[in-house]
């Protein structure tokens, strides 16, 4: 068994409480209002650099993250693997609905390009949306992702990834 780097670990908080913060202010009222002043029409091009951006410094995240595992200290063993397969299908259907309710254009920037709409809120009439699933949660899609996420075997590192970014969301 590989001892345990505590250096590592931090290291790999740090980079994800920095890409939780990197992600949230790029998206919060304030820089997006500012934003939308100063680049006028050409903020219709925020939505898609926004996203490209977060997948861009979430790989290097990702990465490191993957680099340091070491033994794994929780199975899906067993009567675990209901609870594994629960959280699989429930995912699963986070990843259906929100796919459903959200326009996918709209959503990763392209139809802001085509059309110069540039709404903070990923509805038609640029008000919150709270119908179907995000009348339940606010990011169906985060949500999945972090259910896939605990659905794996663990080991420190998959729970670091796992608790800071729920701590940045709440």
């Amino acid at each position: 068994m590989e001892p345990i780097s505590y250096d590592k670990y931090l290291i790999l908080s740090l980079l994800v409480i920095s890409w939780c913060v990197l992600h949230s202010s790029m998206i919060s009222v304030s820089v997006t209002s500012n934003l939308k002043k100063r680049l006028g029409s050409k903020f219709r091009f925020y939505r898609l650099f926004f996203n490209l951006i977060s997948i861009l410094t979430l790989i290097p995240v990702a990465v490191f993250a993957y680099s340091i595992r070491t033994q794994t200290i929780f199975h899906w063993d067993g009567y675990m693997r209901i609870g594994q397969v629960l959280l699989l299908a429930v995912a699963g259907l986070l990843f259906f609905l929100g796919g459903r309710h959200y326009n996918v254009q709209q959503f990763s920037g392209i139809k802001q390009i085509k059309e110069g709409i540039t709404n903070k809120a990923i509805s038609d009439t640029g008000d919150l949306d709270t119908s179907g699933i995000l009348e339940i949660t606010r990011h169906p899609w985060y949500l999945a992702a972090i259910l896939l996420i605990w659905a794996r075997q663990m080991d420190v590192s998959v729970i670091i990834v796992n608790v800071i970014p729920r701590s940045c969301m709440a």
